[in-house]
């Protein structure tokens, strides 16, 4: 290398050892420490990012026309079916205060009662500090006043009247405790294991022997006197139909099928509310009318098909093991 060469590197490299004196780091420390640190304050503004997408793919949210800006973390609810369902869902931990017909699970017997939504006891919501309160039906416009005025939102969940409607219940009440995104996860997870339960039920109606062309008939007898049964369009009949079983009351709806229209009707399978005394059923011109073509007849808890969670599987599927 020439001498002038060698004579401009040493002048270069001088000027940038007195240029790093002066900006008081190291010239060296600068190329090799330099990257690290930045690779630092990317991974930390990168996670920073990642928690902020994370709570925006869920937040906010519009439940049942119900706008939530963030996460609650206390909630009430005047339903004893949207409680039940809440603990099903595992978010029975958010819950402050129930109604005074709220009775399962056992962990709701601690938590204060507040009413129902004909008569809520709004100071007892309040004092709670629930955020959100939870209902199946509307409550008067000037209790809603009170609880709006308090920063209270109520969301009104009706009950499912189909499968369908169903999924979209459990969606809606996932969706207030979790958000957009995870909460419809927690709800498909919840419902898909309800269907399995309804495909036990499935294999169950099969092997009675009954084809496809020719249904098992079926009648949900909910009270003796009135003859009161589900009509097609009821979750309850909705059920019995995806399992395998027709139901014998077509023709009308909303629980409204003619008392004098009952005794015609040929189930071979029956499905008789735990309210009605089996010896009145058997002693019932209702019965007489029936058995010449029943086959089986199942006491079933129907306070449960009401509460529309996890037990209202279980007891169907108990309910035609039974009739196996």
């Amino acid at each position: 290398m020439k001498s002038s060469t060698k004579k401009l590197l040493s002048i270069i490299l001088s000027l940038l050892i007195i240029s790093s004196l002066f900006c008081g780091c190291d010239f060296f420390d600068f190329f090799l420490s330099k990257p690290s640190e930045n690779s630092s304050d990317t991974s930390e503004s990168e996670s920073e990012k990642s928690s902020h997408d994370d709570d925006s793919k869920n937040w906010p949210v519009t439940v049942e026309g119900v706008t939530l800006d963030s996460k609650p973390t206390k909630v009430a609810s005047l339903s004893p079916a949207l409680t039940e369902i809440t603990f099903d869902l595992g978010y029975g931990s958010y819950l402050v205060c129930v109604s005074d017909y709220c009775d399962y699970p056992s962990e709701v017997s601690s938590l204060p009662k507040s009413g129902s939504p004909l008569i809520p006891d709004c100071d007892q919501i309040i004092n709670s500090g629930a955020e959100i309160l939870l209902t199946s039906s509307d409550l008067h416009s000037s209790y809603l006043a009170i609880l709006n005025d308090a920063g209270i939102k109520t969301i009104v969940i009706p009950p499912a009247k189909s499968l369908p409607s169903l999924e979209r219940l459990y969606k809606s009440v996932a969706t207030v405790f979790d958000g957009k995104i995870d909460g419809s996860t927690a709800a498909k997870n919840f419902y898909n294991k309800c269907e399995e339960t309804l495909s036990n039920c499935k294999d169950v109606v099969s092997s009675f022997g009954f084809s496809s062309k020719d249904p098992a008939c079926v009648l949900y007898l909910r009270s003796l006197s009135p003859a009161i049964v589900a009509t097609v369009d009821t979750l309850e009949s909705n059920l019995l139909e995806n399992i395998g079983f027709i139901n014998a009351a077509s023709g009308y709806g909303d629980w409204n099928y003619p008392s004098a229209l009952v005794s015609s009707l040929a189930p071979d399978y029956i499905f008789y509310s735990s309210l009605i005394i089996p010896d009145d059923f058997v002693a019932s011109d209702l019965y007489s009318a029936f058995s010449g073509n029943l086959k089986r007849f199942v006491l079933t808890d129907m306070s449960l098909f009401e509460r529309q969670g996890k037990r209202m599987f279980d007891e169907l599927y108990r309910a035609v093991s039974m009739m196996a």
